[in-house]
C-alpha cells in the first residue's frame, strides 16, 4: 500500500470523524440547553476532544497536500482554511463551555453591589473551570426606564453605573432586551423587571406595616405583564393585595403608574382604591393605606466574556475556505 493511499485513507477518516463528532457535539449542546438532556461534562469533553483532534488531523492533511503540490492548487488552500476555521470554532466552543460563568443580580434602583463576591449572585451556573474571581468593581442600578416597543407594548431598559477602584473610570452601561452591555470582564443582559412601592398600613393611628414591597412580575397571555403582591397582616387577620396599573402611561411611556390596593379580611372587603405616589386611602374600621413612592427593580443576567470575536473569525474563515474549496474542485472537474 503506497504512502499516498495511506494519506488518502487517513484524510477521509479524519473528515468522517470531524463531521460525526461535530454533529454529535452540536446535538449534545442543543439538548442540554433545551433541557432534554442532563449536563454531563465528561460527555462534552470527550466528544469535543474527538472533534478537535479530527479537525487538527484534517488540517494537517490539507497543509501537507498544499505543501506537496507547491501551493498551486486552490482546492488545497481552501480545504486548509476551512479546516483551520473549524478547529478555531470547536476550540472556542470548548473553551466557552469550560470557562463559562453566569448568574443573576436582582437590584433595586439606587442599590449597589460588589461584582466579585458570589453571595450577590443567584442561580449560578459554571463550567468546570468557570469562576467569578476575575470580576471587579461595583455595579449600581441607577434607573429603570420603560420604552415603547413596536408591537404596542413596552420593554425595560436598565441604566447601570459600573465603577472600578479608580473613580475616574466610573461609566454608564445601558442594557435592554437585545442590547447587552459589557464591562469589567462581564456581559450584562436585561432580564425581568418590576416595581417596588413603599407601603404604609395603619389602623387607628398605629402603624402596622411600613416598608418597600417587591411586586412579582408575571406574564399573562390575556393581560400581558402584571405586577402584583400580597401583604399578610396576620395580627389583624387581614391581607393587602397590590397591583400596578400602567394604563395611564402615554404612548411614550410617560406618566405615573397607578397602584391598586385592596384590603380584605377573609371574604370581607375592608376597602379598595387606586393610589398615586404620595397619596393614601382611608378605609372603614380606622384602616389607612399609604403609597409612599415607588422604585423599580431589575434582573441583570451576568456572564463572563465569551469568545464571540474568535468564533466569528473562525466561522468566516471556514465559509471562505469552503467556497474556495468547492469552486476550485468544480472548476478542475
Amino acid at each position: 500500500m503506497g504512502a499516498s493511499h495511506v494519506t488518502t485513507r487517513f484524510r477521509n477518516a479524519t473528515r468522517l470523524a470531524l463531521v460525526s463528532s461535530g454533529a454529535g457535539l452540536a446535538a449534545i449542546i442543543f439538548a442540554v440547553r433545551s433541557g432534554a438532556l442532563e449536563a454531563r461534562p465528561w460527555l462534552v469533553a470527550a466528544v469535543g476532544g474527538v472533534a478537535a483532534l479530527a479537525a487538527a488531523g484534517a488540517l494537517a492533511c490539507a497543509v501537507q497536500r498544499l505543501v506537496a503540490e507547491g501551493g498551486r492548487r486552490a482546492a488545497a488552500a481552501g480545504e486548509a482554511a476551512a479546516m483551520a476555521g473549524l478547529l478555531v470554532i470547536i476550540g472556542v466552543g470548548f473553551a466557552n463551555w469550560l470557562f463559562d460563568y453566569r448568574g443573576l443580580l436582582l437590584l433595586t434602583e439606587g442599590e449597589q453591589v460588589l461584582l466579585g463576591p458570589e453571595r450577590h449572585l443567584r442561580d449560578v451556573t459554571a463550567g468546570p473551570l468557570g469562576r467569578v474571581g476575575g470580576l471587579s468593581g461595583t455595579l449600581e442600578l441607577a434607573k429603570v426606564e420603560l420604552r415603547p416597543s413596536p408591537d404596542g407594548g413596552f420593554v425595560p431598559a436598565s441604566r447601570l453605573l459600573l465603577a472600578t477602584d479608580a473613580p475616574a473610570r466610573r461609566r454608564e452601561i445601558v442594557v435592554a432586551p437585545g442590547q447587552p452591555g459589557r464591562g469589567s470582564g462581564a456581559i450584562f443582559q436585561q432580564g425581568a423587571f418590576g416595581f417596588v412601592p413603599r407601603i404604609i398600613v395603619q389602623r387607628r393611628g398605629k402603624t402596622l406595616f411600613d416598608q418597600p414591597v417587591q411586586l412579582e412580575s408575571r406574564r399573562d397571555d390575556a393581560r400581558g405583564i402584571s405586577f402584583e403582591a400580597s401583604i399578610p397582616l396576620q395580627d389583624q387577620q387581614a391581607e393587602l393585595k397590590l397591583a400596578v396599573d400602567l394604563s395611564r402611561l402615554d404612548e411614550r411611556m410617560k406618566g405615573h403608574p397607578v397602584l391598586g390596593v385592596a384590603l380584605r379580611r377573609g371574604e370581607e372587603t375592608i376597602g379598595a382604591g387606586e393610589l398615586l405616589p404620595g397619596h393614601g386611602a382611608t378605609m372603614k374600621d380606622g384602616w389607612q393605606v399609604g403609597f409612599g413612592g415607588m422604585k423599580m427593580w431589575s434582573e441583570i443576567d451576568l456572564r463572563r466574556h465569551d469568545f464571540h470575536v474568535a468564533a466569528l473569525l473562525g466561522l468566516l474563515t471556514t465559509a471562505v475556505g469552503l467556497c474556495v474549496w468547492v469552486v476550485a474542485r468544480w472548476r478542475s472537474a
